[in-house]
C-alpha cells in the first residue's frame, strides 16, 4: 500500500504528470476512486483538475492568459509601498474550448474572463472580435517526415517530435502512444522486419538494421547429425 501512495503523490507533484498519467502500479492502472480514504479533500480536487486537464486534447484546452500581478509570498504587501511585483500571465486551465457553451470562459484563479475561441482577455467595457491567428512560420516545412521528424498518431495528441539516433520503436512523451519513427504507425509485433520499417537508421541508409527474427524466419532450422562424426 506505501508504495502506491507514493505512486499517487509523485504523479501528482511531478512536472512530468502528462508523462505519468494515467498513475500506475507494477503496470496496473490505478482510480483515485479507490483510494479516496487515504488523502485529503484538497489532494481529490487538485489531482481531479490535473487529471482532467490532461484528459484534454492540447489544441483544445482553455487557459486563462489575462496577465496578473504575483507578489512574493515573503512580502507583505502595502498600498503605496515598493513591494516587487512581478506580471506573469494567470494559466489557469479553464477547460475544454469544445466543451465551453459560452462565447465567454469565466477564470477561478484570477476570477477575469477570456474569450472561449481565442483566449484572448475580455474588457467588459469593449466590444471582442476574434483576430485571425498568426500561424507564422512553420519550422518542419522544409525537412522530411518520417526522417527528420514525426507526428504522434493519437488524433487527440497530434504532436511532433524529434529523434536524432537509437530505436525508431518510439512513445509519445505527451500522450504514451507507441509508434514508428518511419512511418508513424503502431508498430506490430513484425514491423521492424526485412522489407519493412528499419529497427535502426532510416529507409534507403545502408547502415539502417531490421530485426534478426525475420532472417531466421526465412530459412529451415538446422538439423544436427543424430550421430557426429568421428574425428580424424
Amino acid at each position: 500500500m506505501r508504495g502506491i501512495l507514493h505512486a499517487w503523490h509523485q504523479n501528482s507533484v511531478s512536472r512530468g504528470f502528462p508523462r505519468r498519467w494515467p498513475v500506475k502500479y507494477s503496470f496496473e492502472s490505478l482510480k483515485i476512486q479507490d483510494y479516496e480514504r487515504f488523502f485529503s479533500q484538497d489532494f481529490r480536487d487538485g489531482f481531479s483538475r490535473k487529471q482532467e486537464k490532461y484528459k484534454t486534447p492540447m489544441q483544445e484546452r482553455l487557459y486563462c492568459t489575462r496577465v496578473i500581478f504575483v507578489i512574493p509570498a515573503d512580502h507583505d504587501f502595502v498600498i503605496g509601498s515598493s513591494t516587487a511585483a512581478s506580471k506573469q500571465a494567470c494559466g489557469t486551465f479553464l477547460g475544454s474550448k469544445r466543451s465551453c457553451l459560452s462565447d465567454v470562459a469565466f477564470c477561478h484563479g484570477c476570477t477575469g474572463s477570456v474569450c472561449s475561441e481565442c483566449s484572448e482577455p475580455l474588457n467588459g467595457a469593449k466590444m471582442h472580435e476574434c483576430e485571425e491567428a498568426d500561424q507564422g512560420v512553420d519550422p518542419f516545412r522544409e525537412i522530411t517526415r518520417g526522417v527528420d521528424y514525426q507526428i504522434c498518431p493519437n488524433a487527440s495528441c497530434k504532436m511532433k517530435m524529434m529523434l536524432w539516433d537509437g530505436c525508431n520503436s518510439i512513445v509519445c512523451q505527451y500522450c504514451r502512444t507507441q509508434l514508428c519513427f518511419i512511418c508513424g504507425e503502431k508498430p506490430a509485433a513484425d514491423h521492424f522486419g526485412v522489407g519493412k520499417c528499419p529497427r535502426f537508421g532510416k529507409n534507403g541508409d545502408s547502415r539502417a538494421s531490421h530485426d534478426v527474427v525475420d532472417i531466421i524466419d526465412r530459412f529451415p532450422p538446422l538439423e544436427l547429425p543424430l550421430e557426429l562424426p568421428r574425428s580424424l
